[in-house]
């Protein structure tokens, strides 16, 4: 079913890494990644913004797999 469609799954796990190994992989997120998150050097590639709405289109969006970025489902109050 997965072919058929094309799906591709990522992802990432450390579980096979030391505690050691996990813990200097954390400091170096630390020290060297989030600084530049939190003053904007980097940024979340946005797609697309879907009302709550519009959340079936949305959906098929996503399923498309035609999008570089993340899709927003925004939900207002």
């Amino acid at each position: 079913s997965m072919m058929l469609k094309q799906l591709v799954i990522t992802g990432s796990t450390l579980r096979s890494r030391s505690i050691e190994e996990k813990q200097r992989i954390i400091n170096l997120l630390k020290q060297n990644i989030w600084p530049e998150i939190e003053c904007g050097n980097i940024k979340t590639k946005i797609f697309k913004k879907f009302a709550l709405e519009e959340v079936e289109l949305a959906h098929q969006t996503m399923e498309s797999s035609k999008h570089c970025g993340k899709i927003i489902l925004q939900i207002n109050e």
